[in-house]
């Protein structure tokens, strides 16, 4: 579970090729129109995913406070990228060793018993993933040695995923804690009523067996809970880029 956590994240984005053409028009000395074109620019540059923003939005809404996206590109590149997505906190033309050097600064300040995840998804993304608190990566577009070094993997390249694997293990800790404190509670009632009145072995049975199969039956309401993250209380159109409503 990922409570009050600082997360790190290097954008998973699609690649996209801009190519700009510069054309010229002119009329020559007889009357006749002519038109120059020429490339101006081949540019690549990273494609922001519709639900990466939403991601973000649900993550600062489930109380993670400070979200930071560690990348190798230049600043132009990713300052476009964290504005799109929302992110405050950026570092750019990050080595492989920077983002080693920036997860133990982030680690190094747990005193309020915070935790630092890392998701990635590339061979350089490694060390990182295996330093941090939990590591993430992303199955489908993830290289082997990131998923083979990470915690938790996700099976498609959509963040969306994250916020849902935070709100599952929640729903999944609160669950074990219900269990715990009911099962321990009444065997201690039940243990307090035998050294002070007479033993009921039926009563003994259910503190035993009974108790267990109750856990499990609050233990199967775990399928029954939807782990999406509400959109209640997000301003869908305060957050930049473009939202699929599919998503939402």
């Amino acid at each position: 579970e990922l409570t009050g956590t600082t997360f790190c994240s290097n954008a998973s984005t699609a690649k996209k090729v801009i190519v700009a053409i510069e054309t010229k028009q002119w009329v020559d000395d007889r009357g006749r129109r002519k038109t120059k074109a020429g490339f101006a620019k081949v540019l690549i540059e990273d494609e922001i995913k519709p639900d990466s923003a939403l991601a973000i939005a649900d993550m600062k809404k489930m109380g993670v406070k400070n979200i930071i996206m560690l990348s190798g590109d230049n600043l132009a590149i990713v300052k476009k990228v964290a504005e799109g997505t929302g992110i405050t906190d950026y570092r750019a033309s990050l080595l492989p060793q920077d983002k080693v050097e920036a997860i133990y600064d982030l680690n190094s300040d747990q005193t309020r018993g915070e935790f630092t995840a890392f998701a990635g998804d590339g061979l350089n993304d490694t060390p990182v993933l295996k330093l941090a608190d939990i590591g993430i990566s992303m199955g489908a577009i993830g290289s082997s040695a990131a998923i083979e070094a990470s915690d938790v993997v996700l099976m498609d390249d959509s963040l969306t995923k994250i916020p849902i694997a935070m709100n599952i293990s929640r729903l999944t800790n609160r669950i074990v804690l219900q269990n715990i404190v009911f099962a321990m509670g009444f065997k201690v009632a039940v243990m307090i009523q035998s050294i002070f009145f007479k033993e009921n072995i039926w009563l003994a049975i259910f503190a035993d067996v009974g108790v267990a199969l109750l856990a499990v039956l609050n233990a199967s309401r775990l399928s029954r809970m939807d782990p999406t993250v509400s959109t209640e209380g997000i301003n869908l159109e305060s957050i930049p880029g473009e939202i699929d409503p599919a998503v939402v």
